[in-house]
């Protein structure tokens, strides 16, 4: 079982302290994917940066980056609905 450190940007903080079930779903399927290797979680690379991911959670999208590989560390970049994460992530 790997190690999962994750850092929250100050954006992403404030998000997920609104929705906490979005936060709750989002570490789930972070220990699903990397401890479980499970497939079935919508995780996708960002394209033209290197170790940055999107995972869609419901109608939000939350975009990540992974640092380091054998003690798995996220940093989380931002968190916010579909429509408007990808204009605040530049």
């Amino acid at each position: 079982m790997k190690n999962i450190i994750i850092n929250l940007s100050n954006s992403a903080n404030k998000f997920f302290k609104k929705h906490i079930d979005i936060y709750d779903k989002f570490i789930n399927n972070l220990k699903s994917v990397y401890n479980n290797n499970n497939t079935n979680i919508d995780i996708k690379a960002m394209k033209n940066y290197n170790n940055i991911y999107r995972m869609r959670i419901q109608k939000y999208r939350v975009i990540y980056k992974i640092i380091n590989e054998e003690i798995i560390i996220i940093e989380v970049i931002t968190a916010g609905n579909r429509g408007e994460i990808y204009k605040n992530f530049q």
